[in-house]
């Protein structure tokens, strides 16, 4: 939590990447991990409700937030 509130941080910064067409992942970055963060966080509620839906929520979770960490990581290679 504390790593996307620095992101989110990071992204108010100057605007990095616009060179290389990078410019706009760290917004498109700080989104997807904020929803992975989310979903997340209701993962433990649902796990008591549906605990066969929980596993596919935690696969879409982990897609979410890997995807975020891959843009996040071309956004910060790129000045």
């Amino acid at each position: 939590m504390v790593a996307l509130g620095l992101l989110v941080l990071a992204v108010l910064g100057p605007a990095r990447g616009v060179a290389s067409g990078t410019g706009a992942f760290g917004l498109v970055a700080a989104t997807l991990l904020g929803v992975a963060l989310l979903v997340g966080l209701t993962l433990p509620v649902l796990m008591r409700r549906k605990p066969a839906v929980s596993a596919t929520v935690m696969a879409i979770h982990a897609g979410i937030a890997i995807t975020g960490t891959v843009i996040f990581l071309a956004w910060a290679a790129f000045d």
